[in-house]
């Protein structure tokens, strides 16, 4: 028969960055202070805090307006052409605008104070993808 050890319970700061964030580094827990549940609440309380604000990504007006000039320009494709002659296809705007955000997302991902916002980014990006193969 093994010995009784008694479990101990988990520090409120370390459950308020790991659980409720992309996990405690170094320093991290200096930011929680003595109300981590205050710590968490305050993430959820910024205004736009999901919001990328990188130099050089396109607004959400922007990328609707290259949306539908890819449109136009597909439906142009569409249109018979010269014979023999073959147009290349055109990259998804989505897939541009996808592309664009990666590094600034990752900066961010690897800048940001507590992350509860950014898991939250996280999990609602992955769980509206749709895949498309």
């Amino acid at each position: 028969m093994s010995a009784y050890i008694p479990i101990m319970a988990p520090s409120p700061t370390l459950v308020a960055l790991n659980r409720f964030g992309l996990g405690a580094r170094p320093g991290d827990p200096g930011l929680v202070g003595r109300d981590p549940r205050g710590f968490v609440r305050q993430q959820l309380a910024r205004p736009d805090a999901a919001l990328l604000s990188t130099p050089g990504l396109a607004s959400a007006a922007a990328n609707l307006r290259a949306n539908r000039q890819t449109e136009m320009q597909r439906e142009r494709q569409r249109a018979p052409a010269p014979a023999g002659a073959k147009l290349p296809p055109l990259p998804p705007v989505e897939d541009r605008i996808f592309r664009a955000e990666i590094p600034a997302r990752f900066s961010r991902l690897a800048e940001i104070e507590g992350g509860l916002v950014e898991r939250l980014v996280l999990f609602w990006s992955n769980h509206f993808a749709i895949s498309s193969a």
